[in-house]
């Protein structure tokens, strides 16, 4: 199963009817989520979209993509940093 995960991550894009469901989230968030997402280089992204909308651990994210949990808490990290100082860059503000 998580191999298969790993085949569909390269061929995933965004899922334009979430931005019709406007329960989850305002529009222009779930916009401006996608834009920032889509920022990142491509293994981050990959990191974020498994963590954050498919919620899977750590080590099911690192047995897909074949390295360490330790280097897949690494990613996250900087790929968190790398949407922070993106966001803030376009003119978003600092929440903490």
């Amino acid at each position: 199963m998580l191999r298969n995960r790993k085949r569909e991550l390269s061929f995933m894009e965004i899922n334009y009817y979430i931005l019709a469901d406007t329960s989850k989230a305002n529009v222009e968030d779930t916009v401006l989520i996608s834009i920032l997402i889509k920022s990142l280089p491509k293994k981050q992204r990959d990191i974020i979209i498994m963590k954050y909308i498919y919620e899977l651990s750590d080590m099911d994210i690192a047995k897909i993509l074949g390295i360490s949990r330790q280097a897949v808490n690494r990613l996250k990290n900087r790929a968190l940093n790398n949407l922070r100082k993106f966001f803030l860059e376009e003119g978003g503000h600092s929440i903490g």
